[in-house]
């Protein structure tokens, strides 16, 4: 049993529930996003691949040297064969320290045919400028933010954020940082690299935040897991396997499928994803 084939069958059971509970007049909800992280080289069958796993969107990396590229529109091609939404994925620590490289590679980037959005990784803490000139730096990530909006055009904007730009540390008059960067964009990917779904310092408490934010501002928060290996276990699964991801995204999804900012899962990133998945027969899927 795959990933998201197991929360199809939620996605039944949560239809019947609404059919036989809820008045006929209650809207739709939308269904919940799987989404797979590319980055690096990607390729027609990744984008098979993926969603032969039951993933609905791919959040691709296109570089500005391979924007119109042929293989790019390829792999676009075949995500939207296989009924998967493709956001356009790039980013760097740089694009906050001014809107030149930002806004061009969004201008650029928005004309690729077939995009349904774009996603903006560019984590400025990762500047020393973030120590010693934070506040400045802040300012200039949020400019660059709005400028990437502007030159999106009609595409919606996702920018991939840490679960502590909620925190008080970053908090003025104005509100949080990560209030400010919900009220540019229209979606944020939440960082929220933790091995487990509940209880203190886990996905749900730490992303918290970011999903109340989404749903009172109208805007909606992907949460993120990681699957790559890394030298604090407890940013990842890696070392727990596949069943106690399904089981972490389970217990994520019922935490916030009734918030409005909810918008789903997404899972970092495809090439770490696939060799996770090669051990299955040591971590078994539920009821596989």
């Amino acid at each position: 049993m795959s990933l998201v084939r197991s929360r199809r069958l939620w996605a039944v059971v949560a239809c019947c529930v609404v059919c036989l509970c809820a008045p006929s007049s209650a809207p739709a909800k939308q269904p919940i996003t799987r989404a797979l992280w590319v980055w690096g080289e990607a390729s027609p069958a990744t984008a098979t691949w993926a969603a032969r796993e039951d993933f609905d969107t791919l959040l691709l990396e296109i570089p500005g040297v391979r924007i119109g590229a042929t293989s790019t529109a390829k792999v676009i091609r075949a995500a939207r064969a296989g009924s998967m939404k493709v956001w356009a994925l790039s980013g760097h620590p740089d694009w906050a320290r001014g809107t030149a490289a930002v806004r061009k590679w969004t201008r650029r980037v928005r004309r690729t045919k077939g995009l349904s959005g774009i996603v903006l990784d560019i984590e400025p803490y990762l500047l020393d400028q973030w120590d010693t000139a934070r506040r400045r730096t802040i300012e200039n990530y949020l400019r660059s933010l709005r400028a990437a909006k502007r030159a999106a055009g009609p595409l919606p904007v996702m920018a991939a954020v840490p679960f502590w730009f909620d925190h008080d540390t970053y908090r003025d008059r104005d509100g949080t940082l990560a209030e400010k960067i919900a009220g540019i964009v229209d979606e944020v990917a939440v960082m929220a690299y933790r091995d487990r779904a509940l209880g203190s310092d886990s996905i749900v408490t730490l992303s918290r935040g970011e999903v109340d934010i989404s749903s009172r501002l109208g805007k909606a928060a992907l949460i993120t897991v990681q699957t790559a290996p890394d030298s604090l276990d407890k940013l990842t699964f890696h070392e727990e396997g596949v069943a106690e991801l399904q089981k972490a995204l389970d217990a994520t999804i019922a935490a916030f499928e009734s918030q409005p900012g909810f918008r789903g899962i997404a899972v970092h990133h495809y090439s770490a994803y696939r060799r996770f998945l090669d051990n299955r027969s040591a971590h078994p899927w539920p009821n596989s």
